[in-house]
């Protein structure tokens, strides 16, 4: 095959600042409404603008931040409406996951899904809310995995990280974090007993319950 580069390429300058950016934006470095500005990021990250106007706009493109016209690039602002939308949508999706995983799941996915719930409550015990949210992301993706779908799981990715953002928000509500990994129990233990119309019903309760505790609080401050 003439001319066909397969070397694998490295990741680029742009793409790691973009990387540093979401982690920044998922620990509430930087929170919703903050402004990114060029000259301050630049001398703090120490790069020079052209790669991080392109971190900059893939944020832009992911729905992590929104650029205002002659003024700059800052953390995008959901409102109710936004997160009515991403939560509607998650919904949907894990719901289906949670369906196709019924029938597919293994022993050894069972085993998976209770380490990661082990990790989960060491994280709380140390009050690590970020060991605690990558937990709650590799539990959702197990649940992908597990259904087996591909197609699905291209649907979900393109809107993972603004799943990850409302995730995020959700996890610092007092006492969220110990309700929703019993609720995760509750649903590992449906799939176990392969109880389809529970597992569906228990991940419907679970999404719905951090939506409207978002809801609240983003009603409360308007």
């Amino acid at each position: 095959m003439p001319g066909l580069n397969l070397k694998v390429q490295a990741i680029s300058l742009s793409q790691r600042i973009y990387q540093v950016l979401v982690a920044a934006i998922l620990d509430g470095h930087f929170k919703p409404g903050d402004w990114l500005r060029e000259s301050f990021l630049c001398e703090e990250l120490g790069v020079s603008s052209t790669p991080l106007r392109e971190a900059l706009q893939q944020l832009v493109h992911e729905g992590l931040a929104e650029r205002i016209p002659n003024v700059g690039v800052r953390v995008a602002v959901l409102d109710t409406e936004d997160v009515i939308e991403i939560y509607d949508l998650r919904e949907y999706l894990e719901r289906l996951a949670i369906c196709l995983s019924i029938k597919r799941r293994t022993v050894e996915d069972l085993i998976q899904l209770e380490e990661l719930q082990r990790q989960g409550y060491a994280a709380l015990q140390k009050n690590d809310l970020i060991a605690y949210r990558e937990y709650n992301k590799k539990l959702h993706n197990l649940f992908l995995t597990i259904a087996g779908s591909r197609r699905l799981r291209v649907v979900t990715s393109s809107l993972q990280l603004q799943i990850e953002v409302v995730m995020a928000r959700t996890i610092l509500f007092p006492g969220r974090p110990m309700r929703a990994i019993k609720e995760h129990g509750d649903i590992i233990q449906a799939l176990r007993e392969q109880d389809a119309e529970l597992a569906e019903r228990l991940i419907y309760e679970h999404i719905r319950q951090a939506k409207e505790e978002l809801i609240l609080r983003l009603c409360s401050k308007e």
